[in-house]
């Protein structure tokens, strides 16, 4: 099983704990503000937020998946780090046993921040190959997630 790994830094403007706050703090509240047709909700199933947490998120119809759930593995709001493997969903993605997403951000010198990336497929088997064009895509998801989340922090001055 090889795992695919994809990196990526994105400068924002928003400063490093309101974007942490916005990226991860709030975000069963704001990803459905920000991604209107995408996702429909995004409520807590066990925990309080921190490691171990589950989260699942229901999404509109015309998506791939209906739903997803996802575990918190890594939560460090001092240092704004975060990190969580999608492990569950209907349909399930065949050929894949979860997918990890990781996000550190730090301070920029011009008060804004870097937000660091990783996203990682755990493919089962021989599926690496098939999966990458659905790897490719979920790459720039990602980056305009961030980049979303940036625009309504930006539009939104009040907030956080």
């Amino acid at each position: 099983m090889a795992v695919t790994v994809f990196e990526r830094k994105i400068a924002s403007a928003i400063p490093a704990a309101k974007m942490f706050k916005g990226l991860v703090v709030d975000d069963d509240n704001l990803v459905a503000k920000v991604f209107p047709g995408v996702v429909k909700s995004m409520e807590t199933v066990q925990g309080n937020g921190g490691i171990g947490t589950i989260k699942k998120t229901t999404l509109h119809e015309g998506s791939e998946l209906k739903w997803y759930k996802h575990k918190v593995d890594k939560y460090d709001p001092q240092n704004y780090v975060y990190e969580y493997s999608i492990y569950e969903g209907e349909p399930w993605i065949d050929g894949v046993e979860k997918i990890t997403l990781g996000i550190e951000i730090e301070g920029s010198g011009d008060g804004g921040s870097v937000v660091h990336v990783s996203f990682k497929t755990y493919p089962k088997g021989n599926y690496a190959a098939l999966l990458q064009g659905r790897i490719d895509s979920d790459k720039q998801k990602i980056a305009g997630m961030v980049q979303a989340v940036e625009q309504y922090l930006l539009a939104n001055a009040n907030a956080y």
